[in-house]
């Protein structure tokens, strides 16, 4: 029986998450965080990287950390960094290597293509129309 339709998951698998999130630390470090002292920008934002989870931490959560251990270059609140991570994070979506042509060959054939995915609808729509897949 031939393949009929094939199912992916998009995090990790479709778009490029630990590279959009490296890029989106960066941005925020040069955007929010005063480096001094012993940690470099490299430290801050590998901090920032496993502090994420990979993206299963709660934004809240993380942002409450690490306002107690970096210097912003500005008063911040936690809820400003969450509203500027769904404002941005979407932004540094990348497409992983290959996967444009293999969605483009599957649907040469004609295979049915499905997406599922834990994240939320909001944030999984905007990876998606911000890599056009």
């Amino acid at each position: 029986m031939p393949i009929q339709a094939v199912l992916f998951d998009l995090d990790n698998t479709l778009v490029n998450r630990k590279k959009a999130f490296q890029n989106y630390a960066e941005r925020f470090v040069d955007e929010f965080v005063l480096v001094v002292g012993s940690r470099n920008r490299v430290q801050v934002v590998e901090y920032i990287i496993q502090a994420d989870r990979d993206g299963y931490r709660k934004k809240r959560e993380l942002y409450e950390e690490l306002l107690t251990q970096f210097t912003m270059k500005n008063p911040v609140t936690a809820d400003t960094l969450v509203d500027y991570w769904f404002a941005e994070f979407f932004k540094h979506t990348v497409v992983m290597d290959g996967a444009l042509e293999l969605l483009e060959q599957l649907r040469s054939k004609e295979i049915k293509l499905g997406l599922i995915t834990n994240g939320s609808v909001h944030s999984q729509n905007s990876k998606i129309d911000q890599v056009k897949i």
